[in-house]
């Protein structure tokens, strides 16, 4: 599936339209961190960093599981998985500190979109 966001004079692709296009094709990805963050707040941490949970998965994917296939996951998407998970898991949605973000949004297929600054 594309999705594009259409700019002045060209065709521009923005993280968030990036980041729901990656999370509509790799479901399996979601689930990952959402269970890393349940084991890291099990392990007794009130709070943590989404960074963390991306590199831990990423060890996991190439170390661990010993998958065959290249394991992309792009550094600019751990806003949007913080929220989302912030968003649907009632048991983690204090688990990240979030900034404020500045740039426009759209609605996503769970509602997660943002104010422009």
């Amino acid at each position: 599936m594309k999705i594009v966001e259409k700019g002045e004079n060209c065709e521009v692709y923005s993280s968030q339209t990036k980041f729901w296009a990656y999370h509509e094709a790799n479901p399996k990805t979601y689930r990952k961190i959402v269970n890393l963050c349940r084991e890291v707040k099990g392990a007794g941490h009130e709070h943590f960093s989404m960074d963390a949970i991306f590199h831990r998965l990423r060890w996991y994917m190439v170390v661990e599981a010993k998958t065959k296939e290249p394991f992309k996951l792009n550094d600019h998407y751990t806003s949007f998985y913080a929220r989302l998970v912030a968003k649907q898991e009632p048991d983690l949605c204090d688990f990240f500190e979030m900034r404020k973000q500045r740039t426009v949004v759209h609605e996503g297929p769970f509602g997660l979109g943002r104010k422009s600054a």
